[in-house]
């Protein structure tokens, strides 16, 4: 939808946006005020940020309760970049003024971007997730993931030293093996129309996904033979983590609310009591810990033990 057409859409309930900086959206509440009148509230429920290289910065967080404060649901991300092993500045990520008084499910796909040479401190990480908790007080269901950053491997100075068959794409991806991930370099974009089934764990997700835009339509049709995998020549930059360990959390899960029926963390470096600070989730009955460190089972078990609705059949804990 375009800016303009959005302005009039006055009693809009659901929107969807590559970007969520601050201005437009105060131009989007401020246009749907008056044509309600001045003094009745936006009906926005749920505001989504599409995956991909768009951002919502942390003013734009701190404001949106107040410019929209119907909303029930958001995701989106926020693109924090590092490039060297530095902390944030405290005063660009303070307190949430006004908090999400009807907000239910929260979902931050990554702190920082993709392309930064760094991971956030331990003590960054857990200012902006205290803030963050404190200021969803009703929230139910709460996705938050530190993301990843990713830079070129030492020795890889163009794409004709990241060139790699299939065979080596395959060893050299992580599984369960070690950290370095792999980019596929747009190469996805030549996949055969005949397509039906495509599954992968190794690609770097944002190129994956900007590659399969310009694969070849009409996937459905026919199928295609295991031979594909032997024959595919990949053009791979490759990839290695931006900082050296993920971010711990700094005691901020005692803030998590009581309200939550549903939680999920990924790319955090828990400690096996760090999930026992979390008192009274007497509601909880999903957890899911991504990438969360040798810790995480630990502290999953511990939640698990002092949350009454909450079943080891969903307690996922997974690299």
């Amino acid at each position: 939808m375009r800016h303009a057409t959005c302005k009039q859409a006055s009693r809009l309930q659901t929107l969807d946006l590559d970007n969520l900086p601050e201005s437009l959206l105060r131009s989007i509440a401020h246009a749907w005020r008056a044509q309600r009148g001045g003094a009745a509230v936006p009906l926005l429920s749920k505001l989504t940020q599409s995956r991909g290289s768009g951002k919502m910065d942390w003013a734009t967080f701190r404001a949106l309760p107040d410019l929209f404060p119907e909303l029930e649901e958001l995701t989106a991300q926020f693109n924090i970049f590092l490039s060297n092993v530095e902390s944030i500045d405290p005063a660009g990520y303070g307190a949430v003024p006004v908090p999400y008084q009807r907000l239910r499910v929260l979902t931050i796909h990554s702190f920082v971007a993709s392309y930064t040479r760094a991971h956030l401190t331990t003590v960054d990480a857990g200012r902006i997730l205290r803030n963050i908790l404190t200021a969803v007080p009703n929230v139910e269901q709460l996705h938050i993931g530190h993301g990843a950053g990713w830079r070129l491997m030492p020795g890889v100075r163009n794409m004709q030293h990241a060139t790699c068959t299939w065979q080596q794409f395959c060893m050299l991806s992580p599984g369960a093996r070690g950290s370095t991930y792999l980019g596929v370099d747009g190469a996805l974009a030549h996949l055969p129309a005949s397509l039906k089934r495509l599954l992968s764990s190794m690609q770097h997700a944002h190129d994956a996904a900007c590659s399969m835009r310009h694969a070849a339509c009409g996937m459905q049709h026919a199928a295609c033979s295991i031979q594909l995998a032997t024959r595919l020549h990949v053009a791979c930059r490759r990839l290695v983590p931006g900082g050296s360990a993920y971010p711990g959390v700094d005691g901020a899960l005692a803030h998590l609310p009581t309200s939550l029926t549903r939680l999920s963390l990924s790319y955090f470096s828990l400690g096996p009591y760090d999930l026992e600070m979390a008192t009274g989730l007497t509601s909880l009955r999903r957890l899911e810990l991504f990438r969360c460190g040798q810790h995480a089972r630990a502290a999953a078990d511990a939640c698990a033990a002092r949350c009454p609705h909450l079943k080891q059949d969903l307690v996922k804990v997974s690299e």
